[in-house]
């Protein structure tokens, strides 16, 4: 089934389920008052500091400074 859904998507479903909560986590960033530990609990993160660790690591600035930046 993994194999079928990287055919069809283009990547694994960790890796969709990943950007998905991003897209999430950008929005929250840009239009909402949580604060970063609860916008990452609302997207499914285990830790602030990991969801924090993982949005630098896709969009190279913590999510704080992209809060700042995109409002």
């Amino acid at each position: 089934m993994g194999q079928l859904f990287n055919k069809e998507v283009g990547q694994t479903f960790n890796g969709y389920i990943l950007d998905q909560r991003l897209k999430e986590a950008e929005k929250l960033l840009q239009t909402s008052g949580l604060s970063i530990d609860e916008i990452s609990n609302t997207i499914g993160f285990q830790t602030p500091a990991y969801f924090i660790r993982v949005f630098k690591k896709n969009y190279r600035i913590t999510p704080l400074k992209y809060r700042k930046l995109n409002r």
